[in-house]
């Protein structure tokens, strides 16, 4: 997997990169989007997260509860694996991520 980070400051299209390898070496490609996204990252990060709907990737994987809310009522190509580092240490926290269908936790 590669931080959402490396695109933001690279360029969407350097996923290209990275898509490329996962074929070679015949493995699936994730996108982390790690918690520590600032308020000023939010547009960009949307923006990014619009432009993986049409990229070929396994999933994402999401410590951020602003991601998932942005993600809530979309319908992805993608596995959206929800990261242990996430606090779900309550009843609302449970469930909200019980919106999503499948959720894996890592």
């Amino acid at each position: 997997y590669i931080s959402h980070k490396y695109f933001l400051e690279n360029g969407f299209e350097a996923l290209t990169e990275f898509q490329e390898m996962a074929k070679k070496y015949k493995t699936d490609l994730y996108v982390n989007l790690a918690s520590d996204i600032l308020d000023k990252d939010n547009a960009s990060t949307k923006e990014f997260l619009n432009f993986l709907e049409d990229q070929n990737i396994k999933g994402i994987m999401v410590n951020s509860l602003a991601v998932l809310e942005y993600l809530k009522l979309r319908e992805l190509p993608f596995e959206i694996i929800i990261d242990s580092d996430m606090n779900i240490h309550n009843v609302s926290s449970i469930e909200f991520i019980k919106i999503f269908k499948e959720n894996v936790l890592i």
